[in-house]
Order: structure tokens, then C-alpha cells, then sequence
């Protein structure tokens, strides 16, 4: 399991991302088409950070939400790959966030063994 850090930032005066502190994680296995998203102060499950399969997309990723009582998918949010000085980082927007500064950063991850235990 690959863990990412979820980070509010700020664009320095030549356009480079800097991290001002951590607010959540993604979680990505590969056995999974999607990442888990934990951000501090939310709900602890449900949201997701999956590909956008429309190639025409002015996005790259979308931001869902599962409501676990009747399953289905909400979205509440898209997520912009950058490019150049930032490479690596997803940009997010959610609609009821103010995310107009959260990042994702793909480049630096952890990776974590996940351990089952037997009953």
C-alpha cells in the first residue's frame, strides 16, 4: 500500500508549490483503480480519488464520495494533474472545501506491508 501525503500549499514567486502542513492522506494499493482519501476533520471513509475515464475532461481525476447506507457515488470533486515546476502533485478541488490550495503529492510517498492478523 502506497500512502500520499494531502497538503494545504502555496505558490512561491516562480510558481512553485510549498508545502505549508499536512491535512490528510491518500491510500493506493494495487490491487484498487482508485485512491482513498483521508482528510482531517472529515468523515474517515467514503471518499475516493479515482482516474476520469472522459479523455475530454477539463480534469484528470474525480473525487467521489460513497454514502455507505445505500451506496452510491457522489461527486464532490475533481482533481488536476500539474505539470512543469509542480510534476507530481494533483491539484483538488472539492465543492464544499475550501480547496482552492490542496495538493496531492504523487513524487514522495510511503510505502506500508499491510499485516493481517488471524483471529
Amino acid at each position: 500500500m502506497n500512502l500520499f501525503d494531502i497538503f494545504k500549499g502555496k505558490r512561491n514567486k516562480k510558481g512553485r508549490v510549498l508545502k505549508i502542513r499536512s491535512i490528510g492522506h491518500g491510500y493506493y494499493s494495487e490491487e484498487a483503480d482508485f485512491c482513498e482519501l483521508q482528510i482531517n476533520g472529515l468523515d474517515k471513509e467514503g471518499y475516493t480519488l479515482n482516474p476520469e475515464p472522459n479523455v475530454n475532461a477539463a480534469h484528470d481525476y474525480v473525487i467521489f464520495f460513497e454514502n455507505l447506507e445505500n451506496e452510491e457515488l457522489e461527486q464532490v470533486g475533481v482533481g488536476y494533474l500539474m505539470h512543469g515546476k509542480n510534476s507530481g502533485l494533483i491539484r483538488l478541488e472539492w465543492d464544499f472545501y475550501d480547496s482552492s490550495n490542496l495538493y496531492i503529492n504523487l513524487a514522495r510517498y510511503e510505502t506500508r506491508e499491510m499485516v493481517k492478523l488471524a483471529a
